[in-house]
């Protein structure tokens, strides 16, 4: 997966860390459509994913919810649908789910050739990400 792995390694150092009462991280793969099946009434959930963006690799990328929404359809992406296309059909299917506030964190990626492990640059990325995860909830990496 190259840098496209950001999620998995994501959920991975969140484990790894403990997470705050309250909250949990699930890798759901390219399909997002998953949340579904996993979704236990949270009132906000996070997605991360490499995001495609004119900004240099390694650099986080933050979408709210109205803006993730909006996105066009049909963009570029490793998944079958784009997120944004997918969480309208998410919505538009399940009414329950029109509560939720979502937010995509994303990283832009260094490369998603195939390789087994993510790029320094990414690999950096994801551990802000986690630290700033941490940090919104009140826990503090050690």
């Amino acid at each position: 997966m190259g840098d496209d792995g950001i999620g998995p390694a994501l959920v991975n150092r969140l484990d790894l860390a403990g997470l705050p009462a309250g909250l949990r991280a699930v890798e759901v793969g390219s399909d997002i459509s998953r949340l579904a099946q996993i979704w236990n009434g949270e009132p906000s959930i996070w997605l991360v994913d490499a995001v495609e963006a004119e900004q240099p690799p390694g650099t986080m990328v933050r979408l709210e919810h109205s803006q993730l929404v909006a996105l066009p359809g049909g963009q570029s992406s490793s998944h079958e649908l784009s997120v944004s296309d997918n969480l309208r059909w998410l919505l538009h299917g399940l009414p329950d789910l029109r509560t939720v506030e979502f937010t995509l964190w994303g990283v832009v990626p260094e490369s998603v050739c195939h390789r087994p492990t993510l790029t320094v640059t990414a690999d950096r990325a994801v551990e802000d990400l986690a630290s700033e995860i941490l940090r919104t909830f009140g826990k503090t990496r050690h």
